[in-house]
């Protein structure tokens, strides 16, 4: 991350001085010390600002072929217009390089990877909340689905809000993005519950429930099926409607119109 470029000169500074001092048994200067500390505390503290100015018009934009894959097999944003594809691909790639994956496993993360995970959180304008976009600043991409001290049973993603950190299967997210009218996507999904969670007074979801959106049609595959592809026992019913909007709009509208004119207003 950006931020550690200024921060290892500073304690490679500190070091060599409390090296010297003890070397040639002199007594410390406290200034200095204390302004060497003090640097080092501010930088860790404002770490993401930095890595914000750092990449203030040094991110790289999305070539086409990038962008052509993205929207072959990132279903949620077929009904933006292009300026709102633009805007998405410009935060998507800015995201990317601030964002940290941490691999569970002797793997590269691809690009393609960190876009699956990532693209969720752009399409629902995560980025407008500050405090969010700067928590949940860390993706843990195992290559299989996995157990976690959170969860002691096989699932395929979860998202630990203590430590801000997202975590995927990459078999999952590949099968979701590649069959997306197949299979359930995992990263919608938390980043829709991290959605609902931030949007909680402004989106009215109280009477919804699974039979609603089960005799709705919009859950396909059936709800069942969806359950046993995550390993979880239960979904929660806003974030799943959150979900089904993004990946459905025109439906959505149809059939729970309140519902999606208190998403859109939120998206616009």
């Amino acid at each position: 991350m950006p931020y550690r470029f200024f921060l290892i000169p500073i304690i490679a500074i500190l070091m060599a001085y409390l090296c010297y001092i003890f070397y040639n048994d002199k007594d410390p200067n406290g200034i200095i010390l204390v302004g060497l500390v003090s640097v080092a505390v501010c930088i860790v503290v404002f770490q993401h600002q930095i890595n914000n100015w750092f990449w203030i018009g040094k991110t790289q934009d999305l070539d086409q072929k990038e962008k052509d894959w993205i929207d072959v097999h990132l279903p949620y944003i077929f009904e933006l217009s292009i300026g709102e594809k633009n805007e998405f691909y410009r935060e998507l790639a800015r995201i990317c390089q601030l964002h940290e994956f941490i691999p569970m496993g002797n793997f590269k993360i691809h690009e393609e990877i960190k876009w699956m995970c990532l693209g969720p959180a752009i399409r629902l304008k995560i980025y407008r909340d500050t405090t969010l976009y700067h928590h949940y600043k860390r993706t843990v991409i195992y290559p299989h689905p996995f157990l976690s001290p959170e969860m002691d049973y096989i699932h395929i993603s979860e998202t630990y809000a203590e430590d801000g950190v997202l975590i995927f299967s990459a078999e999952q997210l590949m099968n979701c993005h590649l069959l997306h009218n197949e299979y359930f996507n995992p990263a919608l999904y938390e980043w829709c519950k991290l959605f609902v969670d931030a949007h909680s007074n402004k989106v009215n979801l109280e009477d919804l429930n699974i039979a609603n959106l089960d005799e709705s049609q919009l859950i396909k595959p059936s709800y069942e099926t969806i359950l046993q592809w995550m390993g979880q026992s239960k979904l929660d019913v806003k974030s799943l409607f959150v979900y089904l909007y993004l990946c459905n709009p025109t439906s959505a509208r149809i059939k729970f119109p309140e519902l999606a004119t208190q998403i859109e207003s939120i998206l616009t």
